[in-house]
């Protein structure tokens, strides 16, 4: 029995060394340092997420990721009660950071939050009828948030970095500042930050 747990445990350790050597994705033009109490500065994660943050409707994070040797863009959506988050289109435009006469739309799937999903709501979650651009609230605050995943598969010819450009997203009838994010794609292993938001 405990040389079982042992292995298992191995196996894992392992299985996370593996994960940390592979390569992943920077959000280029995302601070890298932050100011914290006491004039101290704390180093920001670099490795994927822009965070668009609360913005009266909606929490929202775009980050990109590399498992399994393919390239996605996750859309994380967090609606607050009685509020609506529409998006004009379900489309996200990607342009090469290598050529930027390279560009493509490609459409993203919502699911809903499953609570396990993590980086593969595919695979999880339930999904969004196919043609739904609105994500609800809940009708009450005694309900909490709903939450959402997007996903978008990155086509090969952008994996080595890109730039994305959300479509309109509005809060009822007010649009919501979105602005094109940058992710290069790096090597080597993920290090530990702190977080910025």
């Amino acid at each position: 029995m405990l040389r079982r747990l042992l292995a298992s445990f191995l196996l894992v350790a392992l299985a996370s060394c593996a994960t940390n050597k592979r390569s992943h994705y920077e959000a280029v033009d995302r601070a890298h340092v932050a100011p914290v109490a006491n004039l101290k500065v704390v180093e920001c994660d670099p490795t994927g997420n822009y965070e668009l943050g609360a913005l009266g409707a909606a929490w929202i994070v775009v980050n990109a990721r590399y498992p399994e040797g393919r390239t996605r863009v996750l859309i994380s959506v967090v609606v607050w009660p009685a509020h609506q988050v529409r998006f004009q289109t379900l489309d996200i435009r990607l342009t090469s950071l290598a050529d930027s006469t390279v560009s493509s739309v490609v459409p993203v799937v919502f699911y809903m939050d499953c609570g396990y999903g993590g980086d593969d709501p595919e695979r999880y979650c339930d999904r969004v009828p196919a043609a739904r651009q609105t994500l609800d609230g809940p009708l009450s605050s005694s309900l909490g948030t709903a939450a959402f995943g997007g996903v978008a598969h990155v086509p090969p010819e952008f994996v080595d970095g890109f730039l994305v450009t959300l479509p309109d997203v509005f809060d009822g009838t007010s649009r919501i500042d979105t602005k094109p994010l940058k992710f290069e794609r790096r090597p080597g292993p993920l290090k530990s930050w702190g977080r910025c938001y």
